[in-house]
């Protein structure tokens, strides 16, 4: 299926608290366009993108697995993101393939992964090398406190995930609105 993305642009912003609506400038190129908004990081999107079915499999992951977040800021009034966060490799893949489609590539990501207290024999270093190379994420974009242990000590393991689950997180107040 194709997707002519003008058609699902909207024409501004309007922040969490609704105080302060901002027009959202749209520059046209060849193959993209360019979303702009005052105090906003712009975004490049392509004018059309094809989907299929694994991008429908990742919009269903994403409705169940992802969230969007909105915090209001002294600085631009808003910020938000949207997150992802899953442990099962497949998953992850099928999700930052469909985000590549918008121009957002998995170093684009900010990061950070929550692990089962019961594996606490893995090192973190091993866990950071792990999402990084596996997934091909940016090193550097990890979050400050970009690891966290999860569960109960002896408690129930659900899952034999040695290598925890990994949050994926895009900052955009623009692309926010756009999903």
């Amino acid at each position: 299926m194709k997707l002519n993305l003008i058609e699902y642009i909207p024409n501004k912003i309007v922040p969490k608290k609704g105080e302060i609506t901002k027009k959202l400038k749209i520059v046209e190129s060849n193959d993209y366009y360019q979303l702009e908004a005052f105090r906003c990081n712009s975004i490049l999107l392509p004018k059309k993108i094809f989907l299929d079915e694994r991008d429908a499999i990742s919009v269903g992951l994403y409705f169940a697995e992802g969230y969007k977040t909105s915090k209001v800021s002294s600085i631009n009034n808003h910020r938000g993101e949207i997150n992802f966060t899953n442990s099962e490799l497949i998953s992850l893949r099928l999700f930052l393939r469909f985000m590549s489609k918008f121009n957002i590539k998995s170093k684009d990501f900010s990061w950070e992964v929550g692990q089962n207290i019961n594996f606490r024999n893995i090192k973190k270093e091993e866990i950071f090398n792990y999402w990084i190379k596996t997934l091909k994420i940016n090193p550097d974009k990890s979050r400050k406190k970009w690891f966290r242990y999860r569960g109960v000590v002896g408690g129930k393991i659900y899952h034999n995930d040695i290598f925890g689950h990994v949050q994926l997180s895009f900052a955009s107040v623009i692309f926010l609105i756009f999903l």
